[in-house]
């Protein structure tokens, strides 16, 4: 008996040895499938802190900087990078940190949104405050303020400012070059920073691709660019005025920038590689519902319970092995042996020490950019908005620098010369060189960038400071709409289809859609609004951007009262389309310009129209018959700007180009337009005062009156001397007896 149990015993443990080899030989078989199935991957890398920077990676390349190297002036950024090819390391790694990583992107994303929104707004000023000439000022502000809108518009402007602040905080710089398509019509391209490259001549006045003299580092003359990298890699000198180079994180001596996030790129890679630990951790934990620990029982025992308790069995299609499953429904409750033990892994994952950390990250990441904690990882628990975004708050503080010097990058200020102005400041130079702007425009007009407000907003105080300025006549409808960021003509149609139709029982303040009207307590009777007057046709806009009646019907409006349509406008469905928007347009309307009225009237003429819309004597605009215009103006009559005036004029075409001549040059054109306006009398004071400007700047020009026309002109100043003398002999030269002559003279 003893030798037949001793015999059983061996056998049960000789079995128990091969299920045991066997289990083993498995257990490695679905270590090596699991392998292969995670495609090598490995969640936590020991090695990885030696490789989170490109600083590990600079001595096998040759960018190792001893620490106490000196600045020998090349353009070079101690101790962070001395050759282009450091700085591109620098700046593929800020760009691939953009790429991939959230933080890196919600930087990028937030610096636009703050510091430059929908786009900066522009508005053109007087240099100084001068009373005795501020007409000519006023004139030169108009020109240009036209000039900025159609290149803004026809460019898109507003998305180019936000590539370049995007682009500014990848690379830690940006470049932009101007290109003239003629007639001084300006656009522009960007250029990538690494197109910007030395010839090959590294020394300082060619370093990094910027041309500068030897010796003077900050005088920039030229930049070599590569224009077909597709085909050659040799750079060309192209003029500093043609390129605008925006640059970052660097002082004066420094010639290229520095990307932002590279004094964080360990913070952002560490922080994305804990998040990715949590996320694996938690769904490792997560996957696995419990654990059940068997005391005192083999393996056969173990595999006869999974059976009997399981409701389903599978075969795992990589290892081969049986799967057992059991389903657990709401309120099961379980029933073990005395031997068996039940864990959850999941009830022990604490994942908020490890959020602990992740937003200790963070915070140094914000702090890098002087930035709220909100702002980089959008935890708002511990911030408020509108305790953070003060006008003291240090955030704030940093935005409106930055957005300071984005604006003046972008023209805000005065024109400070051909290679160092703004943006907007080259389109207006290339204006002036080609366009036929007058060059005055460089030296008496200012730029005014307004980007989007900082601070916290409070809209009700802002509306209602907005209405003051309207009931006193400061601020218009249409610019309050757009201060509201409202569409005003959607609106004003909104507020027209929200009235009753004719007959229909108007609604009562306070009563609800569909109910009864409220009655009178005292008489019994309904209460009934006042009737206001109904407006058959809702408003619409023309190709030109004004508003108009489908019908021809005139509106209120939102400002003074329209009159009604006058008696001698032709009932020409294809002009009554228009007759609305030019004969009573709104208050605060854009005036249109020369180029508007040709539009409209080109849709006129296409339309088989026997009408015009054009400017009338004392300003406004009428309709007339196409015979009446060419019996009274010719046959070659136009619209164009009249050269002594500045404003929107019909004539003959040698009309215009007789006027063309009184104008003398591009300088004292703004002075004869000017002069010519009918705000106000012109003294003695302001002509000796406009024609020793003219004089000061190099024309041979000076005003005259012509007494005849009544009209200011140009003329040449021994001409206007010659025509004083023989005009009154009784008299000085025209110059020194200039207040006498003009005692009687006024526009």
């Amino acid at each position: 008996m003893s030798e037949s149990n001793g015999s059983t015993e061996s056998l049960a443990a000789l079995k128990e040895q091969v299920e045991r080899a066997r289990l083993q030989a498995e257990l490695r078989q679905i270590k090596a499938t699991e392998s292969v199935y995670d495609g090598g991957q490995e969640f936590v890398n020991p090695a990885e802190p030696l490789f989170d920077s490109p600083d590990f990676i600079f001595p096998w390349y040759g960018e190792n900087i001893p620490f106490n190297l000196d600045n020998r002036l090349r353009g070079e950024l101690l101790p962070v990078y001395i050759t282009e090819y450091g700085l591109k390391i620098l700046r593929d790694y800020s760009r691939w940190m953009m790429a991939y990583n959230p933080w890196a992107i919600q930087i990028r994303e937030n610096k636009v949104s703050y510091i430059c929104g929908k786009g900066f707004g522009y508005t053109c000023a007087p240099v100084e405050r001068r009373s005795e000439f501020i007409r000519g000022d006023k004139q030169l502000c108009k020109i240009a303020q036209r000039f900025l809108d159609r290149f803004m518009e026809r460019t898109n402007w507003g998305s180019w400012e936000q590539q370049l602040i995007g682009k500014d905080t990848t690379d830690g710089e940006a470049f932009l070059r101007f290109f003239h398509l003629g007639r001084g019509e300006v656009t522009v391209r960007p250029i990538e920073p690494e197109h910007i490259r030395s010839p090959g001549d590294q020394q300082a006045h060619q370093s990094f691709g910027i041309e500068t003299p030897q010796n003077d580092i900050l005088n920039v003359q030229g930049f070599w660019v590569v224009e077909d990298p597709s085909y050659k890699w040799y750079p060309t000198l192209v003029p500093a005025n043609e390129i605008l180079h925006i640059r970052s994180n660097v002082g004066p001596t420094a010639k290229r920038g520095y990307p932002c996030l590279i004094p964080v790129r360990q913070n952002l890679s560490r922080a994305a590689n804990l998040l990715k630990i949590m996320s694996v951790l938690a769904s490792s934990q997560s996957s696995i519902a419990g654990i059940r620990k068997h005391k005192q029982y083999s393996v056969a025992d173990i595999q006869g319970f999974q059976a009997n308790n399981s409701d389903f069995q599978y075969t795992d299609p990589l290892s081969g092995r049986q799967r057992f499953g059991t389903r657990y429904l709401p309120g099961t409750w379980l029933d073990t042996p005395e031997n068996t033990e039940y864990e959850f892994p999941s009830t022990t994952v604490q994942s908020n020490r490890l959020v602990e950390v992740l937003q200790a990250e963070l915070r140094a990441i914000a702090s890098r950019f002087n930035w709220p904690e909100y702002m980089v990882g959008a935890d708002a628990s511990n911030a408020n908005y509108s305790s953070t975004m003060v006008a003291e708050a240090p955030g704030v503080k940093q935005l409106e620098r930055e957005q300071a010097s984005y604006a003046r990058a972008f023209g805000d200020g005065t024109y400070s010369g051909s290679a160092q102005c703004g943006a907007l400041w080259r389109v207006l130079q290339l204006g002036v060189r080609w366009g036929g702007l007058p060059y005055q425009i460089l030296k008496r007009v200012k730029l005014q960038a307004e980007g989007p407000t900082l601070v916290a907003r409070d809209k009700d105080k802002e509306s209602a400071r907005y209405q003051l300025l309207n009931q006193a006549g400061i601020m218009g409808k249409k610019t309050w709409s757009k201060m509201e960021s409202l569409d005003r003509a959607q609106e004003k149609e909104d507020i027209e289809s929200e009235k009753p139709a004719p007959g229909e029982m108007p609604q009562v303040p306070g009563q609800m859609p569909g109910k009864s009207p409220a009655v009178d307590p005292k008489t019994g009777k309904p209460v009934v609004a006042p009737e206001k007057p109904s407006i058959a046709a809702k408003e619409a806009k023309d190709s030109s951007g004004h508003d108009h009646a489908a019908d021809g019907k005139f509106g209120t409006g939102g400002g003074s009262a329209k009159s009604e349509i006058p008696k001698d406008v032709p009932k020409d469905d294809a002009v009554r389309d228009y007759a609305d928007a030019w004969i009573n347009p709104e208050e605060g309307d854009t005036p249109p310009t020369v180029q508007d009225v040709n539009d409209v009237n080109a849709e006129l003429e296409g339309e088989e129209s026997d009408y015009r819309i054009v400017p009338k004597e004392g300003g406004g605009f009428e309709v007339q018959s196409v015979e009446d215009l060419e019996n009274n103006l010719g046959e070659d009559w136009e619209v164009r700007e009249n050269p002594l005036t500045g404003k929107i004029d019909a004539a003959d075409a040698s009309y215009f180009n007789d006027l063309d001549g009184l104008t003398g040059d591009e300088i004292s054109k703004s002075y004869v337009q000017a002069f010519n306006d009918d705000s106000g009398k012109v003294t003695a004071e302001e002509l000796a005062t406009a024609n020793q400007e003219m004089a000061d700047d190099g024309s041979e020009y000076e005003l005259a009156y012509d007494k005849e026309n009544g009209w200011w002109h140009a003329v040449r100043r021994e001409e206007s001397e010659d025509d004083d003398d023989e005009t009154d002999q009784a008299t000085e030269s025209f110059r020194r007896n200039v207040r006498r002559l003009l005692a009687e003279c006024s526009r």
